[in-house]
């Protein structure tokens, strides 16, 4: 049986952990709704949304609500970091952009570093008592993959005369860093458009009309994702082959006719000198 004075320190040991949110169980009044994974290539941007609720009775409704975001699985006094509402800056790459007080802790990751793989945990403190680390939640991973170059696809033959669709493709990043699409190497300016396929993938479309003498020139589609402070750009080249009609060198006919013609109406000088000789042995 246990000691009554030990039953009762555990007792309080338990109340100050769940005060302090250090606490490894679901807890009622207090809920996360959070993806299990999100990806994103280096270099670019990523956002983790997220949603959570709290137990009002612990809490002063004038009291200030301070979220933070830490990398890790479990919260313990060396658990990083990363992200605190109380001390935003822009040139912070980990950005608390959710309203709090609407229960929005959505968290921005700018120019995403192959160290920033990993888990991360949503914690929330405002007085007296509404003190939670959501480590029982959902505890979204972020992977963090190889920077990629865009795509540039051609689907049907290039023919001389027939206009064909060029797409450059490339991965989307969030919103923070949307892609801005140029072309280079066409011999004229052209005209493109931008699209978002789904949620995944930005592309830039190209209507072109190939001529022979487009044929084996290299043209490059070029993406730049811009923020504040990280920008980034990346690139891809094709050949185009293009099948058009052999160019033949032409002969003027008419031309030639007509020099034939007066080179045989036009006698040789040495036509005229056996002429010559011809009639002085006649009269001889």
């Amino acid at each position: 049986m246990a000691c009554p004075l030990e039953t009762f320190f555990l007792g309080l040991i338990s109340t100050q952990l769940l005060w302090k949110g250090v606490i490894v169980r679901k807890l009622k009044g207090y809920d996360l709704n959070a993806p299990d994974q999100v990806s994103v290539e280096e270099g670019l941007c990523a956002m983790i949304p997220c949603n959570f609720t709290y137990k009002e009775k612990d809490a002063l409704k004038d009291a200030t609500l301070t979220g933070l975001w830490k990398k890790g699985a479990s919260d313990n006094a060396d658990t990083p970091v990363v992200a605190n509402s109380s001390q935003e800056s822009a040139q912070n790459r980990f950005q608390i952009i959710g309203n709090l007080t609407a229960g929005n802790c959505s968290l921005l990751i700018l120019n995403a570093q192959k160290n920033d793989a990993g888990k991360y945990f949503f914690r929330m403190e405002k007085d007296p008592k509404a003190y939670f680390s959501f480590v029982s939640y959902p505890i979204p991973r972020l992977n963090v993959t190889e920077r990629q170059s865009p795509e540039i696809e051609i689907l049907s033959t290039m023919a001389e005369g027939h206009s064909t669709n060029i797409t450059c493709a490339t991965f989307a990043s969030c919103s923070w860093m949307p892609p801005k699409f140029t072309w280079h190497g066409f011999s004229k300016p052209i005209d493109s458009h931008s699209q978002l396929n789904g949620t995944q993938v930005y592309s830039s479309v190209v209507n072109f009309l190939p001529s022979a003498a487009d044929h084996k020139r290299n043209i490059i589609c070029r993406v730049n994702y811009t923020n504040e402070t990280d920008p980034d750009s990346r690139e891809t080249s094709v050949q185009l082959n293009v099948i058009f009609k052999p160019q033949m060198l032409g002969i003027n006919v008419e031309r030639f006719h007509s020099n034939k013609s007066k080179l045989c109406d036009s006698p040789s000088s040495s036509g005229r000198d056996i002429k010559k000789k011809a009639e002085k042995a006649s009269r001889s």
